[in-house]
């Protein structure tokens, strides 16, 4: 695990694979975070760079979540949170397409009552 003070050389080798740097890095999540329907994310090359450096803790599973999927768009193929220095981040879970259609239409159920 990438700790405070030690550099994340995951996060470093990842990022270097993808050809991307900080600004890139910075400027892609927040994008993405705005194209995926999720809160947006807000970050900086400063932030990143704390990141691959130790000098910050580690990112929250949000964060963590856009960066894989940008990170994994870039490489071709699925990252996790342990590839990039990040094991003990557990990402958060959308309600899945199964979940929702379990849902009655509300027309249904009127037409039922009636």
């Amino acid at each position: 695990m990438a700790q405070v003070g030690q550099s994340n050389r995951k996060l470093m080798a990842v990022m270097e694979e993808a050809g991307i740097k900080n600004h890139g890095l910075a400027n892609r999540m927040q994008e993405a975070s705005l194209r995926d329907g999720g809160k947006p994310v807000k970050t900086s090359h400063t932030i990143v760079a704390k990141w691959r450096d130790g000098t910050t803790g580690q990112p929250v599973a949000r964060q963590c979540a856009v960066m894989l999927k940008v990170l994994s768009e870039l490489v071709g193929r699925d990252l996790k949170p342990a590839d990039i220095g990040y094991p003990d981040i557990k990402l958060d879970q959308k309600p899945t397409l199964a979940i929702v259609e379990s849902f009655e239409d509300p027309l249904s159920i009127s037409e039922r009552l009636q």
